[in-house]
């Protein structure tokens, strides 16, 4: 098992995500997607360009607060980010909420 604690994302003084922790375990499958490129429009809405590992495919994602503790990502265009279920990849909503606990 791998953990990581704490990441935070900052584009200058603009902080993305903070405090976030992940835990990989043991028999999943997980790809990894890197930021290509981005463009913060002013302080609730940016949008990121991410590829996967292998360069082949590509995805424009819009994050937009909608409160304090609620921010609002949706995939823009033809939507290639999936995630594993068992041993098959399957679609994510296009629309996701992400509330701070």
């Amino acid at each position: 098992m791998i953990t990581l604690s704490n990441i935070a994302v900052q584009f200058g003084k603009r902080v993305l995500y903070k405090d976030v922790n992940l835990k990989f375990t043991n028999g999943n499958i997980y790809g990894v997607w890197y930021v290509t490129g981005f463009d913060i429009k002013d302080d609730k809405n940016v949008t990121i360009k991410v590829a996967n590992d292998l360069g082949s495919e590509n995805q424009k994602i819009s994050l937009t607060q909608t409160s304090d503790s609620t921010w609002t990502m949706k995939f823009e265009g033809q939507q290639v980010v999936k995630r594993a279920v068992g041993k098959k990849l399957v679609k994510i909503p296009r629309e996701l909420v992400m509330k701070k606990k």
